[in-house]
């Protein structure tokens, strides 16, 4: 009973966001689904998902992804998202290298849709390249998110360190070979054919005053990925001291004290993404029921039995969930909740990079992505001919993940 509650769960919440429903609305309305099926009483049952909202985690994860989340706003206030792009684009003419570069530093903000903000950046260095609409729409979606793989401000991999208990570094460097063969499969997949081409000097080109301009703007992000790497402090207090470090930046000479004010209400009343902070309650409330039906248990025994390599397992439920959702964050939690058990120890790391790669392709490539639909519309060009220039750097990563599993594990779990 508690295997069928649990796919009916799984199988709303993907209907529900297919339809356009809030995720978090989803979520808690698929963990409502499962109840009934744990063969529990109403208190006990409500009691599992107290345990989910309540639990230290949950709200360290809230703490973080809210600040987080608000962040690249406070840096656009204050002046240091252009002057990081603007340092950047005197650094580097290489039209080719901007053209991969600009979406990737715009990825350092956790924004939602945030593709619409590199995306005219990306339409002025293909311009000088000649390169149509799908190319440029697949090079602002897809090094947007290339970074992800090693960003340990990254909502999903904070999430998977803390869900699977192992350090981000454990993470990042199993993904690092996995993000280095799509940006070289990506790299000669969009400039086929595509001649050498070198931006127009500025009048700011002086390399030193620009890359220390680049550090200045890149400070409030630097300071929280320092404290976190280097100091292991807990992830919310560092992304708090980034945030600080942000509103206290290109405050006006004039009345400072009153710019401040202005930024802290507008931070918590317009920045903050509150709609993330509920998917993350969603995301633990629907892990606590997942985890007390037992079907992980269920689960491992069926795998056995049928002979399905866990591989494999992990490849299709990360494509197919974080396809069918387009969030994430989302897939991770949910997924995170059936593996956790199911993962050997001493694979841990290459198991979790497996699955985070299908996560994020999966994701990247959904009709329900925002920066999918945003990045398609203003380059306005269709699904079709976006999907096969992107098939080849995505389809070489899942094969990297893959064969990193395979070699670390010499086969003995497949």
């Amino acid at each position: 009973m508690e295997v069928i509650g649990v796919t009916l769960g799984f199988a709303a919440v993907m209907f529900l966001v297919s339809k356009n429903v809030n995720m978090a609305l989803a979520l808690m309305m698929g963990a409502a689904i499962v109840g009934p099926f744990l063969g529990v009483g109403l208190m006990e049952f409500l009691a599992i998902v107290g345990s989910g909202i309540t639990n230290p985690m949950t709200i360290k994860l809230a703490l973080a992804v809210a600040l987080i989340s608000g962040l690249g706003h406070v840096m656009k206030a204050s002046g240091d998202l252009d002057r990081m792009i603007n340092s950047l684009i005197s650094i580097f003419r290489n039209a080719k290298v901007l053209s991969m570069l600009l979406p990737t530093l715009i990825g350092t903000l956790n924004v939602p849709g945030g593709a619409i903000m590199s995306a005219p950046m990306v339409e002025e260095s293909g311009k000088r390249l000649d390169l149509d609409a799908a190319t440029k729409t697949s090079l602002n979606l897809f090094f947007r998110h290339i970074g992800f793989f090693v960003y340990p401000l990254y909502a999903s991999m904070i999430l998977a360190a803390e869900l699977f208990s192992v350090q981000k570094l454990t993470i990042i460097q199993h993904n690092f070979v996995i993000m280095i063969v799509g940006i070289v499969t990506a790299y000669f997949s969009f400039f086929r054919n595509v001649a050498h081409q070198r931006l127009a000097r500025t009048n700011n080109d002086n390399r030193r005053r620009n890359f220390v301009g680049f550090l200045s703007g890149f400070s409030p992000i630097a300071v929280a990925l320092f404290l976190v790497l280097a100091l292991n402090v807990p992830f919310y207090l560092a992304a708090a001291a980034g945030v600080a470090v942000a509103m206290l930046r290109g405050l006006p000479q004039q009345d400072g004290l009153k710019g401040l004010r202005d930024r802290v209400q507008k931070f918590f009343v317009h920045w903050v993404n509150y709609k993330l902070v509920l998917v993350i309650v969603g995301v633990m409330m629907f892990q606590a029921v997942i985890g007390a039906s037992g079907v992980v248990e269920t689960l491992a025994v069926s795998l056995a039995n049928y002979g399905i390599p866990l591989p494999v397992m992990v490849l299709l439920l990360g494509l197919i969930t974080s396809y069918v959702t387009g969030v994430h964050m989302a897939a991770t939690g949910i997924l995170a909740a059936l593996f956790v058990p199911l993962f050997p120890a001493e694979l841990m790391g290459p198991y979790i990079s497996l699955l985070f790669t299908a996560i994020i392709v999966g994701y990247v490539m959904s009709p329900i992505h925002l920066c999918l639909v945003l990045s398609n519309q203003y380059f306005e060009v269709k699904l079709a001919p976006m999907y096969r220039k992107m098939i080849i750097p995505s389809g070489a990563m899942l094969a990297a993940a893959f064969l990193q599993l395979m070699v670390l594990s010499q086969g003995v779990y497949w």
